[in-house]
């Protein structure tokens, strides 16, 4: 079984400058930092397009890393299995931890990949203390969105503070 939280941890920068935000791990057990989820395919392919860097989403969590990004998560388990109700609550239990990690990272900026977790985001930011940065919205990048999302963080890749 891996260790998400370790692997993640493996791949935090020193200084966190752009700070991405999904709803949590999918239960199916592929993860963005293992480079077999589908946010790491796209999210690897808008990096490409903008910087030249390498199409190899197994290799791209240290490009991302050397680019001062890190993502987190809303929910500390996989919540896509999940009705309504209980994903609701799973979300809600998240926001005081998110709120820790933001204090914790203090990113330049923060980058939420899925719209129906903005809402919450927006609340952890606040709880942390750190509201007033630059907060960006995308799709998440399924159910036909894929596109979407890449041409989107393509579109804003270059407004992002890189090193």
């Amino acid at each position: 079984m891996v260790d998400f939280e370790a692997l993640r941890a493996s791949y935090r920068p020193e200084h966190v400058r752009i700070l991405f935000l999904g709803e949590s791990v999918p239960a199916g057990g592929t993860f963005f930092y293992s480079g077999n989820s589908n946010l790491v395919r796209h999210t690897c392919e808008a990096f490409a397009a903008v910087f030249g860097t390498p199409r190899d989403a197994h290799a791209f969590p240290q490009v991302f890393r050397d680019r001062g990004c890190h993502l987190v998560d809303l929910c500390s388990a996989p919540v896509n299995g999940l009705d309504r109700v209980a994903r609701r609550k799973a979300r809600n239990a998240g926001i005081p931890a998110l709120a820790r990690n933001l204090r914790e990272l203090r990113p330049e900026c923060v980058v939420v990949v899925g719209k129906a977790i903005e809402s919450y985001c927006q609340k952890a930011l606040k709880t942390g203390g750190v509201g007033g940065i630059p907060v960006f919205v995308l799709p998440f990048p399924a159910f036909g969105r894929q596109q979407e999302y890449v041409r989107g963080l393509c579109a804003l890749l270059p407004r992002l503070p890189f090193a």
